[in-house]
């Protein structure tokens, strides 16, 4: 089985071209911002729901989320 890593290169990316908030997002999630900014900054991983929500409310595909080299992750 491959690893996954998590994209939070993208989620920022997506946030900055749609002049949204991490905050937003949190709050649409069903997050706190600590969490998600956690999960951002890599201190936490995102649960496989996290991340389909993520890709609903960013308007991306779930697969655009992981990643499999986690030099790609990076902020």
């Amino acid at each position: 089985m491959t690893t996954q890593y998590f994209n939070a290169k993208l989620v920022r990316q997506k946030l900055d071209e749609e002049g949204r908030s991490t905050k937003w997002l949190a709050t649409k999630i069903g997050l706190s911002h600590d969490s998600l900014g956690n999960i951002l900054r890599g201190a936490a991983k995102p649960s496989l729901s996290v991340i389909k929500l993520m890709a609903i409310f960013l308007n991306l595909p779930e697969d655009a989320l992981t990643l499999k080299d986690p030099q790609d992750s990076c902020r």
